[in-house]
């Protein structure tokens, strides 16, 4: 039969010895003292039903003795305590529900044991009302076997107290204090000297106190009802400010009165709100929730301010503008019809948008997360764990920053990355920006690829066309399809068997290494330096740029027009090579030197506007003289058969290396000259006729 109020009289004095008293509420009701009690050993209160309130009322009477109090409330109600104790064995609050004091000696002189053995049930919950914090410390004592550390679902409410900050730790005396605007409330605590405790609104004037293992380096703020905030623990620093602008929208709306706030206790609903109305959802406890959907659904923002490491589930609504804010544990979240933002502050969080699902900005804390953003369209940015992206039919914009894996979708993405993250590219063509070490895999779409330092990037292009740019000391890998290179760092690109157009460095030194089944061509007006290794034909134009540039072919021709930057550029042997130094037009002033040496038979080296070295290869060559000074170089053992034009004796010289010596002499003593040309045999074989020239001297062998 149901329990209503009632009174125990007895005499003063009496002794109730190991006394059991069982208090099982099934509605509200109170139980008097009529008189003092003396009780002794330990005396067992059993659950209140959820919802329900038993108050244990003194009356100006008291409990005597050295007892112990143990509170079995696992039915989730509330247990006032409002009788003077003077109890030396203390108050074990087990499992969830609320036990109230009433009064500051209503506890006794005990220690408080708050004892909560599920983490993710409901929270265990002392409430202290005004006025009556004890004198005795509290411990939060519940460890789950399957967490080393503290349970973080016990929690302290402190009635009528305002915090003005957003956490505090225990010092060193083991008070746990809460600062006020008008002073501190202090709490004696067996927590650990700073140990972190968040202080949180409890959406009825006072303050939720709650241990917690979170960073506590970011806090998002949060309007509540009646003008209250609630602070959210957000465990990326970099990304809570970008949240806290996010839902400043919904902020005004709430302290203007547009939007109504609706804090969710354990055991409460979802309200229904007038079709257009702006919900906002403070939810104290984990859970499953869905988000109100059908026609005329309200706009809801769903606020998660746990503390534990405990999953949240939520299921989006049908409304755009929906808000989504979960600040301590994992979140679990299914998209809905209705577009909107989700943030996940910190722990391991999982977010599927299904096909149909709206689109959603996506900001998530610092654990290992997996997005699965099937329908697309949507704006995702990672924290500094381990995540996975997976993109879908409409294009995406991804902002990695950690160790993720990004898989491009079939629409054009926009990826950012500045960890080590691994990015599978559209093969409709994406554009990727990334300051990491990470590694890219092109698609078979046109694809825009920037890194910038200190980005260390391993890149393989796909079989579409591309264009790159590479800022930091990355390894780019070209694909089958065309591609357009640039860089500004020290970089290395290996090409393969599409067409590849390398644009000259702005700055530091770019090695390519060709491929034999391409053409690689270079153009460009680049301060940086240029090597190049060529396995297939190369194509050279540095007419404008000013950094250097080395060009050596494996075998096949190569063209060339050297900057003003010069450099040393060496023709294949299958000769054909057409090399020219600093091109004609330039003013010779701060040019360096061009060094042009043959590979083969059929080879044409011209100099330039600046100082060129020309040295023909074995066979037949065509050395042109440019407008500055021109060295004709010939080794020893190289059989050139040259034909040297525009021979300026006032700025060309003829050097000779490894030739015997007196061989300029001897040379000139058998030149011949025949139809106003001069032609020289050397020692070796090789054979110069200095078309159009007369009248060679010691003087022009240096």
């Amino acid at each position: 039969m149901p329990v209503t109020n009632f009174t125990i009289t007895n005499q003063h004095d009496l002794l109730l010895a190991a006394a059991a008293i069982g208090l099982n509420g099934a509605a509200d009701y109170t139980f008097t003292l009529a008189n003092d009690v003396i009780l002794a050993g330990t005396i067992g209160l059993n659950s209140v039903s959820a919802g329900q309130t038993v108050t244990l009322e003194g009356n100006g009477h008291t409990l005597l003795g050295g007892f112990t109090l143990n509170v079995q409330a696992f039915g989730a109600g509330t247990l006032v305590l409002n009788a003077a104790s003077t109890s030396s064995g203390g108050v074990n609050f087990y499992g969830a529900g609320t036990l109230e004091l009433a009064r500051a000696d209503a506890a006794g002189y005990g220690i408080i044991t708050l004892n909560n053995s599920y983490q993710l049930g409901p929270p265990t919950v002392l409430k202290i009302d005004s006025g009556a914090i004890p004198v005795v410390p509290i411990a939060l004592t519940g460890s789950p076997f399957y967490y080393a550390q503290p349970n973080l679902n016990e929690v302290i409410d402190l009635v009528g107290v305002v915090a003005v900050a957003s956490f505090t730790t225990v010092d060193a005396g083991y008070g746990l204090v809460i600062p006020t605007a008008t002073g501190s409330v202090v709490i004696e605590t067996l927590a650990a000297p700073g140990a972190t405790f968040l202080l949180t609104p409890d959406g009825a004037g006072g303050t939720m106190v709650q241990q917690t293992i979170l960073p506590v380096a970011g806090f998002i703020t949060v309007a509540g009802a009646a003008g209250s905030t609630v602070n959210v623990a957000f465990a990326s620093p970099t990304l809570a400010p970008q949240v806290q602008a996010a839902i400043a929208p919904l902020n005004a709306a709430v302290t203007n009165g547009s939007a109504s706030s609706f804090v969710l206790y354990p055991g409460a609903s979802i309200p229904a709100f007038p079709a257009g109305n702006t919900l906002e959802i403070i939810a104290a406890s984990p859970g499953d929730y869905t988000l109100p959907t059908g026609p005329g659904a309200p706009t809801t923002a769903f606020i998660s301010n746990l503390s534990a490491p405990v999953s949240m589930t939520v299921t989006g609504g049908d409304a755009d503008g929906q808000i989504v804010l979960a600040g301590g544990g994992g979140l679990t979240f299914t998209g809905g019809l209705g577009a909107g933002s989700v943030f996940a502050g910190g722990a391991d969080n999982a977010v599927t948008l299904p096909a149909g699902a709206g689109r959603q900005a996506i900001a998530l804390g610092d654990g290992n997360n997996t997005i699965r953003a099937f329908n697309g369209a949507d704006t995702i940015t990672t924290g500094r764990g381990s995540n996975f992206v997976w993109l879908g039919v409409l294009g995406s914009t991804v902002v990695s920053v950690s160790a993720d894996t990004i898989v491009g979708g079939t629409a054009s993405d926009y990826v950012s990355t500045s960890g080590a993250a691994t990015t599978f590219l559209s093969d409709a063509g994406s554009t990727y920006c990334g300051s990491g070490a990470g590694t890219v895999l092109g698609g078979a779409g046109s694809d825009t690829i920037s890194t910038f330092f200190p980005s260390t990037s391993l890149i393989f292009l796909g079989s579409g066309n591309a264009n790159v740019y590479l800022g930091g000391n990355d390894t780019l890998v070209t694909g089958s399809g065309s591609s357009t290179v640039s860089s500004s760092a020290s970089s290395l690109v290996f090409t393969e068997s599409g067409q590849v157009t390398m644009i000259m460095p702005t700055g530091g030194t770019t090695t390519v290494v060709g491929n034999p089944a391409q053409t690689l061509s270079v153009s460009g007006d680049g301060i940086g330096d240029l090597v190049v290794f060529g396995y297939g034909a190369v194509n050279y134009d540095g007419y404008y740029a000013s950094g250097a540039a080395t060009v050596i072919s494996a075998g096949p021709a190569v063209t060339v027009r050297a900057g003003f930057g010069g450099g040393a550029f060496i023709g294949g042997s299958a000769g054909g090579n057409v090399m020219q130094g600093t091109a004609p037009g330039w003013y010779n002033y701060a040019f360096g030197t061009a060094l042009l040496i043959g590979g083969g038979n059929g080879d044409t080296l011209s100099g330039g506007a600046g100082p060129t070295v020309l040295e023909p290869a074995a066979g037949t060559s065509t050395l042109i003289g440019g407008a500055f000074i021109d060295e004709l170089a010939f080794r020893h053992g190289v059989v050139a058969n040259s034909v040297v034009q525009s021979f300026d004796p006032t700025y060309d010289f003829i050097a000779l290396f490894g030739f015997p010596a007196g061989e300029a002499a001897a040379a000139l003593s058998t030149a011949v000259i025949a139809g106003g040309n001069e032609s020289l045999t050397l020692s070796d074989g090789t054979h110069i006729l200095f078309q159009g020239f007369t009248g060679l001297t010691a003087a022009d062998f240096h």
